[in-house]
């Protein structure tokens, strides 16, 4: 039994056929302490989990469904929105956390960073052993996907996740260009820890998404200008896999971006060239976690 009141905290997971992975997350979060509010959980593309794999969860469990493929960043997109708390600790399907005080560590440093729109764990996985927590703080480009803590309040006021089946290459990294662009933090931390449990070797299905989605970020996203830069980085993925039987199906994905694009014009919103570059060029600053007998603080690393 846990020993803490549940913190005023959601949970998210976007999920796709995963009824053994949720029943195994499911567990982890109920077996931190202090806990969660509730967990949202997003079914993507018409599935519908086993009702038996949530009999047993002490935190509340509500469903969400889509009858289409929305992808990760679309069932994020549901749970945030439908949240009942501000914050939301999201998470995939195949991802948890390490340490039984996760959910308290995030809400102790989302509560005394104001500005952070988003807080990244230290994520582990096969090809990365478990290091020990370190109390460390940092502002980032970027922020990790398969676990990471979204402030609801400041999300509402961005474009969101575009509602990508395969959004590879896509969903972290427009998100972060619309953080920049609204002046608010993204953080990471190795004080937090999250599991991934997925090895990088899965990952090589990604690229020929990956390549489609360098050409859409830049469309929808990128002033007039700057729209050869998308086709120059999709390009490069083909290049580096050239004379091999992914680089043939990488140099198909190259038109495939046109139609792709057009599919998703709706969802354009562009930035100009100076906040483009204001967020690929954004310094890094380094904060310490000061735990007291009495205290929680942020200080400046010196």
């Amino acid at each position: 039994m846990n020993s803490a009141s549940p913190l005023p905290l959601s949970v998210a997971i976007p999920s796709y056929r995963g009824n053994e992975r949720l029943l195994k997350v499911i567990k982890i979060i109920a077996h931190c302490d202090p806990s969660p509010s509730e967990i949202l959980i997003h079914c993507d593309g018409g599935w519908k989990p086993d009702p038996s794999i949530f009999n047993e969860s002490p935190i509340s469990v509500k469903l969400l469904h889509s009858e289409k493929r929305i992808g990760p960043g679309g069932g994020r997109d549901a749970c945030i929105r439908a949240a009942y708390h501000d914050l939301v600790a999201s998470f995939d399907d195949d991802s948890w956390p390490i340490d039984r005080e996760y959910f308290a560590q995030a809400y102790s440093i989302m509560t005394a960073m104001p500005r952070a729109a988003v807080l990244s764990p230290e994520v582990y996985l096969e090809e990365k052993p478990i290091q020990p927590q370190r109390l460390s703080l940092n502002t980032s480009r970027y922020y990790q996907g398969s676990a990471s803590i979204h402030r609801r309040s400041h999300y509402l006021k961005l474009f969101g996740f575009v509602p990508l089946p395969e959004a590879y290459g896509m969903e972290e990294t427009d998100l972060s260009l619309q953080m920049h662009a609204a002046d608010y933090q993204i953080l990471d931390s190795p004080w937090l820890r999250a599991w991934h449990d997925r090895p990088l070797a899965d990952n090589a299905h990604q690229m020929a998404p990956w390549v489609k989605n360098e050409i859409l970020l830049a469309y929808l996203r990128y002033p007039t200008l700057a729209q050869p830069w998308g086709w120059w980085r999709a390009w490069r993925h083909v290049w580096r896999n050239r004379g091999t039987k992914k680089g043939f199906d990488l140099l198909r994905a190259l038109p495939e971006a046109i139609p792709h694009c057009r599919h998703y014009r709706d969802y354009r919103h562009r930035y100009s060239l100076r906040e483009v570059c204001s967020h690929l060029r954004m310094p890094s600053e380094h904060f310490i976690i000061d735990l007291g007998e009495n205290h929680f603080r942020i200080l400046p690393a010196t």
